[in-house]
Order: C-alpha cells, then sequence, then structure tokens
C-alpha cells in the first residue's frame, strides 16, 4: 500500500507527455493491467485498485478514475480518452434520511475497443461502452452504450449509428 502512494507521488512529476515506457512500468508496478504502447499522461489521478488498459490506448490529462475496493474499469485496444475524462465505478446504496448515501458498492466499467472518449465527458458506474463508440465532450453516460454509434448529452443518448 506505501509502495503505490510512493509510485503515485513519482509518476506525477515525471513529464506529462514523454516517459510513457517508464510509466506503464510503474502503473503495472500499482498492480494495474497495461497493454504494449499505452500512453499516459503524469497528470492521471487513479483510485481504483482494479484497471486494465489494453493495447495501444491513451489517456489524456487529468483523467480522473475513482472506485471502491471491488470496482473494475477496462479500457479496451486502441482507446483515446481526452483530457479531464470521470469514470467512476462506485457508488452507494440509497440509505435513510439521517445518511443518504449508505452502504458503498462497487461496479465494472467497460469501454470497448477503438472508443474515443471526448474532453470533460463523466462515465458513470456500471456502464458498458460498445466498441467503435465516440463520446461526445462533455457528455454524462449514464447507461451502456451499443457498438459503432455516437453518443452526446447530459444524460448521453445516441445521436448517430456507423457502419
Amino acid at each position: 500500500m506505501i509502495a503505490n502512494y510512493f509510485i503515485q507521488i513519482i509518476f506525477h512529476f515525471l513529464p506529462d507527455s514523454r516517459v510513457y515506457p517508464l510509466k506503464a512500468f510503474l502503473l503495472r508496478k500499482r498492480g494495474f493491467q497495461i497493454g504494449k504502447n499505452v500512453r499516459v499522461m503524469s497528470s492521471a489521478k487513479i483510485k481504483i485498485k482494479n484497471l486494465s488498459i489494453a493495447d495501444n490506448s491513451f489517456i489524456g490529462h487529468e483523467f480522473f478514475a475513482a472506485g471502491s475496493t471491488d470496482s473494475t474499469i477496462n479500457i479496451g485496444i486502441n482507446c483515446d480518452i481526452a483530457p479531464r475524462v470521470t469514470i467512476l465505478a462506485g457508488t452507494h446504496e440509497i440509505g435513510s434520511s439521517q445518511h443518504r448515501a449508505g452502504t458503498g458498492m462497487g461496479s465494472t466499467v467497460s469501454i470497448g475497443d477503438g472508443t474515443w472518449i471526448g474532453g470533460c465527458s463523466t462515465i458513470l458506474p456500471g456502464v458498458s461502452i460498445g466498441k467503435g463508440v465516440i463520446v461526445a465532450a462533455g457528455s454524462v453516460v449514464n447507461q451502456d452504450v451499443p457498438d459503432n454509434s455516437l453518443v452526446a448529452g447530459n444524460p448521453a443518448i445516441v445521436k448517430k449509428k456507423f457502419k
């Protein structure tokens, strides 16, 4: 646990858009599954235990991933995650009126191969985004997204289907 803390500190002192192999190595040391040629900006904040990023994917500036200890985030091959994207993989049961955020619970968020998530988008717990999807900038994705579609808005809805 302490090693993860120091790795995270070192990670943020590295140049943002350089030394990608070193950053991938450090992420693997934190226990994440990181594929080949994965590029992660140093300003990314990853506050989750289970993360996998497949080959040739890119994680942009100020990416934020969070969830409970039993949450998982899976990012496919050839994905592009733009700056300031937030992926949340944890939530809470609805509690009593004295404390509405009840017991915490984890979920899985999956992003399919070839998907592009536009800047400042938010992906909510339990969402599965298909292959070849475009999530327009600023979207809030609160439900599953079918393959080869473009979604936009808050909440995000399908605006276009690709072949």
